[in-house]
């Protein structure tokens, strides 16, 4: 529903500023961000691509990719497959603006 749903996606991403907020004193509840993006990983049915790859292409959803792009730093056990999602995808990320926005926030 979050890849797909603007009200989805803003609420989702509320949440994560909140869980963001917190793990500034409690290093803890950066495991929610790791479980956030670990759940990006699945593979949409409809496209057979990672949910961050289907979101960084959706005219909001692209918004929450983009924050937990952002986040690669701080992720544990799902850096390195996030990583290699977008790698993966790169030349379908760049020809889009979202995409490329996307890829952006990497470098941030």
């Amino acid at each position: 529903q979050v890849v797909s749903s603007g009200p989805a996606t803003f609420t989702a991403i509320a949440v994560l500023d909140r869980v963001m907020e917190r793990s500034k004193s409690e290093k803890e509840w950066l495991v929610i961000l790791d479980r956030l993006a670990t759940a990006l990983l699945v593979t949409h049915s409809d496209t057979n691509r990672p949910l961050v790859v289907v979101a960084a292409l959706h005219p909001e959803a692209h918004l929450l990719a983009r924050e937990v792009v952002a986040r690669t730093n701080l992720l544990t056990s799902s850096r390195g497959r996030l990583l290699c999602a977008l790698q993966d995808q790169v030349e379908l990320l760049r020809g889009n603006k979202t995409g490329a926005g996307v890829l952006k926030a990497l470098l941030i």
